[in-house]
């Protein structure tokens, strides 16, 4: 009955061992003697061909690099009675790499005498790969985040700024837009750095979004940076999934000062520009290369020329086309593309119906307006009132008729000669 127990015992071992994750082996003088089942998914070979190592030994299967270092470290374990745990890589049957993790230890006899090695060897492969992934992930994030030129903040829900974590709370894109130290940050709340005009809609929208009413904001604000003068950014906040540093929302602030600066000289210059063209003896204009002429910028000039407001003009409730006269009309297109097709300024006289009715005279000085390909985006120019000229022109040109009709009929000869001897006619 022994013999069975003993046999039962060795069969339920044998089970046991052949269905760990990875091979169990047991050494004895070094030498292979026992390897469990589960060596053929993780070598490729037997364990009959390991123990007779044919066609090769398991110490072979071993990448060279890891083989002086593994036997070093047993010698040591063995001779301290510790255990073993290190990870290496094989050479499979079929040429895989594979990473494993051999677990082991030494048997000793009642004299203390090592008498064999025992251990596990388990496939890790996977779990490297994953940490090779993770730590990639983790070297792409730490290098955006780093390089990225827009500053990045983790928000807390206190609000505060703390640099106590093995994470770094904010990037140097963020120090430099605020313009302050790790050092000078810490302690300190984003209130304490908001312009204090800017605060308010700023609380607002914050406060919404720690109450769950909205998914997130942006806005424009100034931070105050530490000799008091202000910096523009755009600021967006976003929510965060809970995590092991207790960070509760991203912000990403983009320094937008230079931005700001040109939007304000925009202003400045288009306000002069407005200012001098609405004081031009004139009517500066810009519109489309259509029939209809539509209108996309005219100066206030036009109410005293045509009776009509700018309004009129850009929402099209007035066509200046139509109040061309229809004879010239035509006349004008002919000539704008022929000025367009040569690049060159266009100048036409034409008469205008204007809103009381009147008939009036206009000196239109027109040019092309080309995009980066020198095709016509829009016409630009400035038309002058030429009425008053035109009558003047009018009233002599009859003056002259009338002269010359009373001279060819007058009884008699008239002339005018020079006060010299002959008298020169």
């Amino acid at each position: 009955r022994l013999e069975e127990n003993l046999q039962e015992s060795e069969r339920s071992k044998a089970v046991l061992l052949d269905n760990l994750p990875g091979m169990a082996y047991r050494l004895v003088d070094w030498k292979l003697v026992y390897v469990s089942g589960g060596c053929l998914e993780l070598t490729g070979y037997t364990a009959r061909q390991l123990v007779d190592r044919s066609p090769f030994s398991y110490s072979d299967l071993i990448l060279p690099q890891y083989r002086q270092e593994l036997l070093a470290r047993w010698t040591e374990v063995a001779k301290n009675r510790q255990k073993l745990k290190m990870e290496y890589q094989i050479k499979t049957a079929s040429g895989e790499i594979k990473w494993v993790q051999d677990q082991g230890q030494g048997i000793y006899d009642s004299e203390g005498n090592l008498t064999a090695v025992e251990g596990l060897v388990m496939d890790i492969t996977e779990r490297k790969q994953l940490e090779q992934s993770l730590r990639q992930s983790e070297s792409f994030f730490r290098a955006v985040f780093t390089r990225c030129p827009v500053g990045i903040c983790f928000g807390n829900k206190n609000g505060s700024f703390s640099n106590d974590r093995d994470f770094n709370f904010f990037n140097e894109a963020y120090e430099k837009i605020l313009g302050r130290s790790p050092a000078e940050l810490e302690g300190k709340y984003w209130t304490d750095l908001t312009h204090p005009e800017d605060l308010e809609a700023d609380l607002t929208l914050y406060q919404r979004f720690k109450a769950g009413e909205i998914p997130g904001y942006d806005l424009e604000k100034r931070y105050l940076r530490p000799d008091g003068s202000p910096v523009w950014i755009h600021l967006y906040v976003a929510p965060l999934e809970e995590n092991q540093y207790g960070f509760d929302h991203l912000c990403l602030v983009e320094d937008i000062t230079r931005h700001k600066e040109l939007e304000k000289n925009l202003r400045e210059s288009e306000q002069d520009k407005a200012f001098l063209l609405d004081n031009l003896i004139g009517v500066a204009y810009r519109c489309d290369n259509d029939r209809n002429w539509t209108m996309r910028y005219i100066s206030a000039g036009c109410h005293e020329l045509t009776g009509y407001s700018p309004e009129d003009f850009l929402q099209n409730r007035v066509s200046f086309a139509q109040m061309i006269l229809p004879k010239y009309r035509e006349q004008i297109r002919r000539e704008i593309r022929q000025g367009l097709s040569l690049r060159r300024k266009i100048t036409c006289e034409y008469e205008i119906l204007d809103a009381d009715g009147n008939i009036k005279w206009v000196l239109d000085s027109i040019q092309g307006v080309y995009d980066e390909n020198r095709k016509v985006v829009a016409l630009q120019g400035l038309m002058l009132d030429i009425t008053d000229r035109k009558r003047l022109e009018e009233n002599l040109r009859k003056s002259e008729q009338a002269k010359a009709f009373l001279l060819d009929n007058l009884m008699g000869v008239a002339y005018r000669c020079s006060n010299d001897r002959t008298w020169t006619m």
